[in-house]
């Protein structure tokens, strides 16, 4: 799994990104924003990091837009702010 490939090498850069691509497929935006981060940090020659940054950071922001009405955008800040709780534990 790719949390034990980032624990046993936390400098493989691929680990970070499929573990973001897992992310994004179950819908958890922030916790694959940081894994992309996280890889565009440790590839910065890969155009695929900032790629996938700037899509994530899309869907993101539209979800936050779909309706304003709705507890979307604090769904969001609460998505964020597990994943940061997740990334220092």
């Amino acid at each position: 799994d790719y949390n034990k490939a980032i624990e046993i090498n936390p400098k493989y850069a691929y680990a970070f990104y499929n573990r973001g691509l897992a992310w994004e497929e179950l819908d958890n935006l922030p916790s694959a924003l940081a894994d992309f981060k996280k890889f565009s940090e440790l590839d910065p020659n890969n155009s695929d990091g900032p790629r996938k940054i700037a899509e994530i950071e899309q869907k993101i922001a539209s979800a936050a837009k779909v309706n304003p009405t709705t507890s979307v955008a604090p769904q969001v800040l609460l998505q964020i702010l597990r994943s940061l709780r997740n990334l220092l534990n």
